[in-house]
């Protein structure tokens, strides 16, 4: 996720686990919608290599409450086989980028901006990542909408917090379906979960080695930080996976200040936050940990599929 502020966070230290950019407005002064190249895993100008969301979190800011859907009754389970075309249902595509991803058929696919933003990763192999996680969301969006991917306009909202355009949530503009998504990838794998117009956030984590200590301090409320530190990286990565997706679905990304969103790390599967969301970790590749957030309401249900290899340029599963 992309700090507003460049990064201030530490580097690796000994003790260690393994494992607002101005939008347009109308005469409201209200932010417009902005198509836009970015997503929740590389920021508005990072260049070079990939970069380190956990490492490279910026510093602690607080823009208000966070934005809920309020407690209700009952967890329908904690997976669920929901129809793709459920009212209620949300579809988790991942996938990997394979050697062809990000090439020339998949930067086809991509408009402009999205162009741009590839253009300034100097790391060739991050960049055609990047391009391919794109062509990849626009594909799983083509295929809920049944338009051309290479046609979709896909923008940023206002941030629900401040009405900023530059970091609020991502909007299909023109979509024929009530449609809302979110899109992380964590070096060749990626994730897109697609609702039926309700909030949704989703995040890849690979695990690696990071800053417990750095971390504890910045992101992890006391409850997370006490399970943290008996479990070790697992915890983390599962704590740090569900504030990335509940992040996302708020629409406020780092703004709000990350010990405030309470995942519950010692539940291994599916855990209410207080302010109104439910989390569910995902099933991912070895390696790898991943997180959906969707709002605490009875009947929101979901499944995985798995997309052909970026690449391959076709949905199965």
């Amino acid at each position: 996720m992309t700090p507003r502020q460049p990064s201030t966070a530490p580097g690796v230290a000994p003790r260690t686990a393994a494992g607002h950019h101005p939008a347009a407005g109308d005469r409201s002064g209200r932010a417009l919608p902005r198509e836009t190249g970015q997503d929740r895993t590389t920021g508005p100008a990072a260049a070079g290599a990939e970069r380190d969301p956990i490492r490279d979190a910026g510093p602690i800011r607080d823009a208000g409450p966070i934005p809920g859907t309020g407690p209700a009754p009952g967890i329908r389970g904690a997976t669920s086989p929901a129809d793709h075309h459920s009212p209620v249902g949300v579809t988790v595509w991942q996938g990997e980028i394979g050697p062809d991803g990000g090439g020339a058929e998949d930067q086809h696919l991509l408009s402009p901006a999205e162009l741009a933003r590839m253009g300034r990763i100097r790391s060739p192999l991050a960049a055609r990542r990047w391009a391919g996680s794109r062509a990849a969301l626009r594909r799983v969006l083509a295929e809920r909408t049944g338009q051309a991917p290479g046609e979709l306009r896909i923008a940023r909202g206002a941030c629900p917090h401040c009405d900023d355009g530059g970091h609020g949530p991502p909007v299909l503009l023109d979509a024929p379906v009530p449609v809302t998504f979110s899109l992380s990838h964590s070096g060749a794998h990626w994730m897109v979960a697609v609702a039926p117009g309700f909030p949704v956030g989703v995040d890849l984590e690979r695990e690696r080695p990071v800053d417990l200590d750095a971390v504890t301090r910045r992101a992890l409320s006391a409850r997370e930080a006490r399970t943290v530190g008996a479990q070790g990286a697992a915890a983390l990565f599962r704590s740090w996976t569900r504030k990335e997706a509940v992040a996302k679905a708020m629409g406020t990304g780092t703004a709000t200040d990350l010990r405030r969103i309470d995942t519950d790390p010692a539940a291994p599967a599916t855990a209410r936050t207080p302010a109104g969301w439910r989390v569910h970790s995902l099933p991912a590749p070895p390696g790898l940990h991943a997180a959906l957030a969707v709002p605490d309401l009875p009947d929101i249900t979901w499944r995985v599929r798995t997309a052909a290899p970026v690449g391959a340029h076709q949905l199965t599963g």
